[in-house]
């Protein structure tokens, strides 16, 4: 299981920088704020403490995140319509187009990289992955660790 956790470590981490590299040149953003920018373009709108929840952010990171990308025109904050006493984030259209643009971009590339594998070989991996995720990763705690050194 090692081998696979640090396969996966080892493709996230190739995955980031290289889309890091990218989206800082053309955008000025990293990847984990384009992950805001696709979850507000999901969900229209959202409060940072969903952002938080959703991309597994600490509060202050999602908060702080969602500042620049507000600098940069990219979301604004709003009012929710529901509840005036809320506050929501939004993409401005300035945001939808990058998102639009990104998404346009990666969609050629997995396209082409893609046609390295199957339709099943892809249905398979993302089968994998999914029952991998939900099943095999686990917390270690400070509990956890403190028992094996001893």
């Amino acid at each position: 299981m090692v081998e696979l956790e640090k396969t996966l470590f080892k493709t996230a981490s190739q995955i980031e920088v290289t889309l890091n590299t990218s989206f800082q040149k053309s955008f000025g953003i990293t990847f984990s704020e384009f992950l805001i920018l696709f979850k507000l373009y999901q969900d229209k709108e959202s409060t940072i403490a969903a952002i938080q929840k959703d991309i597994q952010y600490k509060m202050d990171s999602a908060s702080i995140k969602t500042k620049k990308l507000r600098e940069l025109d990219y979301v604004k904050k709003e009012r929710r319509q529901d509840d005036e006493r809320k506050v929501c984030v939004v993409l401005t259209e300035k945001g939808i187009e990058i998102v639009e643009t990104i998404l346009a971009v990666y969609s050629k590339k997995t396209t082409n990289g893609a046609k390295k594998f199957s339709t099943e070989d892809m249905q398979q991996l993302i089968s994998l992955l999914d029952r991998f995720r939900t099943s095999m990763i686990y917390k270690i705690t400070e509990d956890d660790i403190r028992r094996s050194a001893y």
